[in-house]
């Protein structure tokens, strides 16, 4: 399995990685705050504090979005999916783990990116307050 570290991915890794993240989403692999979090781990390599700080919303605000604890409205998703060109939209579900929107990524490179996409995701996760 790979492990994703953001400031060694290659051009090329790196639109995989947000060619991955797209379909994992569409597909239902992978929540929308947790891709939040994936991207701004594994694709972008900051903190969450500094994140917030770079999209202009709370640091709490954050942590409910990715961890899905929130009901954000769709100009404050849009904050936080525009350092990655993407916005909240209506798409159609992707019904092949190989092709979305012309991008190419092979079902094995897929399914390698997931594994490490969801890795990467759970080894960022805070624990939970009681």
């Amino acid at each position: 399995m790979i492990a994703l570290n953001a400031s060694a991915l290659s051009a090329s890794d790196r639109r995989d990685v947000l060619q991955a993240i797209r379909m994992a989403v569409s597909r239902g692999d992978l929540r929308l705050g947790d891709a939040i979090r994936a991207l701004r781990c594994a694709y972008l390599g900051v903190k969450r504090a500094r994140f917030a700080s770079l999209v202009g919303i709370s640091e709490r605000q954050l942590a409910k979005i990715e961890n899905a604890t929130a009901d954000p409205r769709v100009g404050t998703l849009n904050r936080v999916l525009a350092p990655f060109g993407l916005q909240v939209g209506l798409a159609p579900v992707a019904t092949s783990a190989s092709t979305m929107e012309g991008h190419t990524l092979e079902p094995a490179r897929y399914d390698e990116l997931r594994d490490a996409l969801r890795t990467a995701v759970e080894g960022n996760r805070r624990p939970r307050r009681t």
